[in-house]
């Protein structure tokens, strides 16, 4: 077996013994890119918008976007114009492309085949990862990793733990699609589902993991409670449910609410997949418990994709964990502290817990702690 913790030991002590100027992300980055006229952010979505606007904070510049939606073009978006493939095509030699999108490998391609020279990638929360870093210190970080990998279950969880961390500290965005796997939230190595799952959808967002379960379970479910915060995707979730038999939507509870640990109404900013209630805006929405809206509901599975408040919400769902002991999907890639924070708070939680982590995309999101 691998010596994880050693492995991670020695990237970690060379990070940090390393000079400062080295450790710097945004000069990095700034040197990287100085050689270069513009600057073209690809893709005006969820990774796209949210990396503009940590590149603006750190003083880094971009010059525009772009986009493969001609609906997007001519558009401001975080006050920079969205211009069209053929602009760009005319100075396409002159500017560096940073491509923000899920479908990196098959945007990259298609650039690639059209003679753009100068394409890039980096992942937003990477500049939330530094500034983590440097707070935290050394000592604290081992101890951290230390405690993680102590309660991983199997080689696997600790092999996608480790990486992780490791990607911490690349200034380039590296390729994780060797840990990557696309059963997101229905690991069959992990966990299995019964016939009568009563799940807890926390981020149901449109749909997108009820289409899953459908996949993999079809109809076969006691019921579902599904929350959303987001008023737009909410409208687009039960537009979905509008195509569903009337047997099965039935059994499916839908909620127009974030979870939390609190009962409360907020004010948040309405974004094309991330709401969140941590993000101030001017649209008004409403928080719940699990605690308090799955009461006697037996619940057997929760997943949690809730753009950072994950912590909040399992404080808000621990009767309900304690007396169902259900099957956990809970995110960790929002907040550098993640990584930790949820998994020993689960096992303290409930000790019996096995934890694994998985993690689904080649960036540095999508990585997911399951607790069985």
């Amino acid at each position: 077996m691998e010596d994880w913790y050693g492995i991670i030991e020695k990237r970690v002590r060379k990070f940090y013994e390393a000079p400062e100027s080295v450790r710097d992300f945004v000069q990095h980055l700034k040197t990287k890119w100085g050689g270069h006229k513009y600057i073209c952010i690809w893709g005006i979505g969820n990774l796209g918008r949210p990396t503009v606007a940590a590149l603006q904070e750190h003083n880094l510049k971009v010059d525009f976007y772009c986009d493969n939606d001609r609906q997007k073009w001519g558009k401001e978006y975080n006050n920079i114009r969205c211009i069209s493939i053929e602009e760009l095509e005319k100075i396409k030699e002159e500017t560096l492309i940073i491509i923000c999108a899920r479908a990196y490998k098959e945007i990259y391609r298609q650039l690639s085949e059209l003679g753009y020279p100068h394409l890039d990638r980096v992942f937003m929360n990477k500049f939330a990862i530094r500034e983590y870093l440097e707070e935290l210190g050394r000592d604290t970080l081992l101890n951290k990793v230390k405690k993680v990998l102590e309660i991983c279950e199997d080689e696997q969880s600790k092999r996608i733990f480790c990486q992780i961390i490791s990607e911490w500290f690349n200034n380039e965005s590296g390729d994780l699609s060797d840990i990557c796997t696309y059963d997101q939230y229905f690991c069959e190595d992990v966990l299995q589902l019964n016939d009568n799952e009563v799940f807890a959808d926390c981020g149901a967002y449109n749909g997108d993991t009820l289409r899953e379960f459908f996949k993999v379970k079809g109809c076969q479910f006691n019921k579902m409670i599904l929350f959303e915060l987001s008023r737009n995707n909410f409208e687009a979730l039960e537009k979905y449910m509008e195509q569903l038999d009337e047997d099965v939507k039935g059994k499916i509870e839908v909620y127009n609410k974030g979870v939390s640990d609190r009962i409360a109404e907020i004010w948040y900013e309405e974004l094309d997949e991330g709401s969140s209630e941590e993000n101030v805006g001017n649209v008004k929405g409403f928080l719940t418990t699990i605690d308090e809206t799955c009461r006697g509901k037996k619940v057997s599975y929760i997943k949690m994709d809730i753009e950072g408040s994950e912590i909040a919400a399992l404080r808000g769902a621990h009767q309900c964990i304690l007396e169902n002991k259900p099957k956990l999907a809970v995110c960790l890639y929002h907040k550098p502290q993640d990584m930790w924070e949820i998994p020993l708070m689960i096992k303290e939680m409930l000790p019996e817990y096995k934890i694994y982590i998985r993690h689904h995309t080649d960036l540095l999101n999508e990585t997911v702690c399951y607790a069985v």
